[in-house]
């Protein structure tokens, strides 16, 4: 039987990796990324996203454990590092500045040349970045017991879906809002 303490620890694990995946985060990106692309190729962009940030944070959760034991890296080192990684993602929220840099004419055909986008940059390092995979690691350690790594794992099913349903639903509203004649 589940104690109440345990329904916290999952609801914290589940709603820490929503939080640092951020999936309204990344609509400006994939706006910008499928500008000019077909709507089956969008929304295959939003499926291969979801499913990418699933398998490796999944992948994350079952295997972090052993991938650190491999290095002679701690729990604890890893995760005094992934706490610093997440408060510099922190502050560099709160200190938005705009970027200055600019794509050529090249780089732009180059981005619309690329075949799939969802894996890199979507998926990888935009929503399943370090902050994600090691709060993933930190989270499945924390949970020690395959129970309860599997409804982690069924949470991050869940967030990975928070991400399709983001990019999809958003891209949906683009196309209504372009076809929405003034006056």
């Amino acid at each position: 039987m589940l104690l109440p303490l345990e329904y916290s620890l999952y609801a914290k694990s589940i709603v820490g990796v929503l939080a640092i995946v951020n999936p309204m985060g990344a609509i400006p990106t994939f706006l910008s990324l499928c500008a000019g692309r077909t709507v089956e190729d969008c929304q295959k962009v939003a499926r291969t996203s979801a499913i990418a940030v699933a398998l490796i944070l999944i992948i994350a959760t079952w295997a972090g454990d052993l991938t650190l034991s491999f290095f002679g890296i701690s729990v604890a080192a890893f995760r005094a590092g992934g706490g610093l990684l997440i408060l510099l993602m922190a502050i560099s929220m709160m200190h938005v500045k705009q970027s200055h840099s600019q794509r050529t004419p090249a780089e732009a055909e180059e981005a619309n040349d690329k075949e799939c986008i969802a894996v890199v940059p979507l998926a990888i390092p935009l929503m399943a970045g370090p902050g994600a995979i090691s709060m993933a690691m930190i989270n499945a350690h924390q949970l020690s017991g395959w129970y309860d790594r599997l409804i982690l794992s069924f949470g991050i099913i869940g967030v990975a879906l928070s991400v399709w349903v983001a990019l999809r639903y958003v891209w949906q509203r683009q196309l209504e809002q372009s076809w929405v004649l003034p006056g």
